[in-house]
């Protein structure tokens, strides 16, 4: 039965990630760059000046733009960037590394849209017990009666999915191939963990999140540079083979391997999409959260997350499986990512993946138990949340328990719902956008 549904439901994700929807969110991803006056070019400078100077007196929200800031990377910056773009290129081939980057470079513009309106409505106008974020936004567009709540519920889903049980299924695989841990040993202090981070609610997650997200990213970062070097002079063919192999695999690749171009793309577009987040309106959730005084400034500081999340960390989690050469293997996930650093590292490469999948996996559960608690209070007005407590802790366990396709099927539909759902109210609202850009400009 596990087995039948399992195919199902890769079947489905492969139906929804096929060319009509690839080639509608690049139209889409193209149209809102220059709507936005081509934001990603001209506001990345800038945007580093507010990492660099956070403003951390900010308290009139919820958070400060910063905490939000920390924690959109915190919620996207996780076992996508290991566990799934590795699955993207054993899936998909090393091609799928260039649509990877394309989408990445397309979802800073629609996290820049989508962060601006999150924050433009806070003050202006509220939607239930929600003040801000992409429950007020989407209140404003046609059926905006109801969509607040279909995407609140399909955020939940997709939390509970890419946010929880995929990261604890990322934690199971790496502990048991590095350190044969039985998965339900995993389970259990997972379970543990996340009992703890859901009972403080949001000001203890906050917390926790704050303090793991700088740490998993150096260690991982550090360790990564190190392999890319030490496989540095196969650099520039793995540079070729990416732009090749995105375009015509068959020629680059062989045409027995089954690689293809619309392969490549709906990996890259699927696993960069739910890596980075960007378009998917959590994000979004975040930055609803604050004061929203100044929403080119959030816009700035969210777009360079995606950045960070995949022309950085992802990049460079790709290029170390391509020059490494363990994607000829037949691994998958995390298990292929640990193949790569134990090139370098020997068995200790495979410590290492396992300390970040557990580092990253376990910041993205606390970073998603906060969205998904904003969620389920705006859809319950604030009851039962003691049930929202456990569902994101029985989902913790049952993410370690399951399998790797199922799960990554699971984000993958949710995702693409989530995002067309977003996009619509970023598409019907652009033009608030582009006034507010144009104006910022005019003064700048």
């Amino acid at each position: 039965m596990f087995k039948a549904l399992q195919i199902f439901l890769e079947h489905l994700n492969n139906s929804i990630w096929s060319f009509p929807f690839l080639i509608f969110l690049f139209i889409l991803g193209i149209f809102v760059f220059f709507a936005t006056y081509a934001a990603p070019f001209r506001f990345f400078i800038s945007a580093w000046k507010y990492i660099i100077f956070p403003d951390k007196n900010n308290n009139s929200g919820e958070m400060s733009s910063f905490q939000a800031f920390i924690n959109s990377i915190g919620a996207s910056i996780g076992n996508g960037s290991i566990a799934g773009l590795a699955t993207a290129i054993h899936i998909g081939g090393p091609g799928a590394i260039f649509w990877v980057l394309l989408v990445g470079f397309l979802s800073m513009s629609w996290r820049f849209a989508e962060v601006y309106l999150s924050t433009y409505f806070i003050g202006k106008a509220t939607f239930g017990t929600a003040t801000g974020g992409p429950i007020v936004y989407l209140s404003k567009v046609p059926g905006g009666n109801y969509l607040p709540y279909i995407f609140t519920f399909i955020c939940i889903i997709f939390s509970l999915m890419a946010g929880n049980m995929m990261q604890a299924n990322s934690i199971a695989i790496g502990l048991e191939n590095s350190w044969q841990i039985p998965t339900y040993l995993t389970a259990l202090i997972i379970f543990v963990f996340v009992f703890y981070a859901v009972q403080g609610q949001g000001e203890r997650i906050l917390k926790i999140s704050d303090r793991l997200v700088p740490f998993k990213v150096l260690v991982f970062f550090t360790s990564a540079v190190i392999v890319l070097f030490y496989h540095i002079s196969a650099l520039p063919a793995a540079i070729k083979l990416i732009f090749v192999s995105a375009l015509n695999p068959s020629a680059a690749l062989g045409g027995t391997l089954g690689y293809s171009v619309q392969q490549a793309m709906s990996e890259g577009f699927n696993r960069g999409i739910s890596g980075n987040e960007g378009g998917l309106g959590t994000s979004a959730l975040f930055f609803g959260s604050t004061s929203g005084k100044d929403p080119i400034k959030d816009s700035m500081l969210s777009m360079l997350g995606v950045f960070l999340t995949t022309h950085v960390i992802g990049l460079l989690m790709m290029l170390t499986i391509i020059t490494s050469g363990a994607w000829t293997s037949e691994l998958t996930s995390t298990a292929l990512s640990i193949a790569a650093f134990n090139t370098v590292f020997g068995k200790y490469g495979g410590w290492i993946i396992t300390f970040s999948a557990a580092s990253f996996g376990l910041s993205v559960i606390v970073s998603y138990a906060f969205l998904v608690l904003q969620c389920w209070k705006f859809l319950t007005n604030n009851r039962g949340l003691w049930l929202y407590k456990l569902l994101y802790i029985i989902s913790a366990f049952l993410g370690c328990i399951m399998t790797a396709p199922m799960v990554w099927s699971l984000v993958g539909i949710t995702n693409a719902i989530l995002l067309l759902i977003n996009l619509f109210g970023i598409l019907w609202l652009i033009g608030i956008v582009r006034n507010g850009v144009a104006q910022y400009l005019s003064k700048s």
